[in-house]
């Protein structure tokens, strides 16, 4: 074959086999496919719990979808988002404990690090404490303390439901000190520690929190960077909002800073005396503060010397123009 010849015949190769055999599995999809596909349905969203991905194997990290079936390719494409796995929920408004993440957090790393090591049963005993209330399978499990919600066909999956997961906001009043997030990690896994009453810190208090069960605590407001929660306690205790505890959080009770306590290792903390508390926790990182004063500067800088620019250039047009007309001016001759 002539070298002309062979690179047509080469060019409709290439085209016929983009265009034809391998057109399916071009992500030339519609877009609705993922935006308006139907999501399971969870019942109990507005109580504030977590949502988990219970992978095939034996690490719990989501690093991959296996399902029982041959889904065609474009519902293969819709699975993760009609499933509510990681991180696509957040579209919805729905919130994990795991991350999808090229940099990973190191309590993150510890969680995984214990938790595929664990029996099933305890594994599930930990994720209760850790405020997971919905798991979803692509394989059906038979685990004291998850129950099957529902089996969704459509999408492959299986929906199970936690026995008492600990709410978003609580008041513990029993308190354990623990300083190593392994044994701190154990704890919470283990039969002996209710979620509900005790709170493992890594420093002490100023008093002792006595044992008592005379504790609410109401999420009024929940965003990104401000979480406003009323609480009420009978005796001293320790309101938890399990949300990351990571530095540039501050709280505030009743209008005052407070200082912020690590609890159960993956959380934030609060001491708080009997009686009613407004308490405020707001995400303002010192990083912020001092790019927000970078930038103030910069703009600054910019505007100073914009504006000595154009004083410069006012100045030497006016000099152009008065040396100009300082000139003599040419006579001309009429004849």
């Amino acid at each position: 074959m002539r070298a002309a010849l062979f690179q047509v015949v080469i060019v409709a190769i290439a085209v016929c086999d983009l265009g034809l055999a391998q057109k399916p599995f071009q992500f030339l999809l519609d877009p609705n496919l993922v935006t308006k596909s139907k999501l399971v349905s969870l019942t109990t969203h507005a109580e504030g719990n977590r949502l988990f991905y219970y992978p095939p194997g034996a690490n719990l990290h989501p690093s991959f979808v296996s399902v029982l079936g041959r889904p065609q390719f474009a519902k293969a494409t819709a699975l993760n988002s009609g499933n509510l796995l990681p991180n696509t929920g957040v579209m919805y408004g729905f919130d994990y404990f795991q991350e999808i993440d090229a940099l990973t957090r190191q309590p993150y790393n510890d969680f995984l690090n214990f938790a595929n090591l664990l029996p099933p049963d305890k594994r599930i005993k930990l994720l209760r404490a850790l405020n997971i209330r919905y798991v979803v399978a692509f394989e059906p499990f038979d685990i004291p303390g998850m129950r099957l919600s529902k089996q969704i066909p459509e999408h492959f999956s299986w929906l199970y439901e936690l026995d008492r997961p600990v709410p978003r906001a609580y008041v513990a009043s029993d308190v354990v000190y623990e300083t190593q997030p392994a044994k701190t990690i154990r704890m919470l896994a283990s039969a002996d520690f209710d979620p509900f009453r005790q709170v493992i810190l890594t420093e002490s208090l100023p008093y002792q929190v006595t044992r008592t069960t005379g504790g609410e605590a109401k999420i009024v407001r929940y965003a990104n960077n401000n979480v406003l929660i009323n609480a009420s306690l009978q005796a001293p205790g320790v309101l938890v909002l399990a949300d990351s505890y990571y530095p540039g959080w501050k709280v505030f009770v009743d209008g005052k800073q407070s200082k912020i306590l690590q609890a159960n290792h993956f959380f934030r903390g609060v001491d708080l005396e009997a009686g009613n508390h407004v308490v405020e926790f707001k995400y303002e990182p010192l990083s912020f503060k001092i790019g927000l004063a970078i930038s103030l500067c910069t703009l600054l800088i910019l505007m100073i010397v914009s504006l000595f620019k154009a004083v410069h250039w006012r100045k030497r047009h006016s000099e152009r123009l008065s040396a100009a007309l300082s000139r003599e001016p040419i006579s001309v001759r009429q004849e």
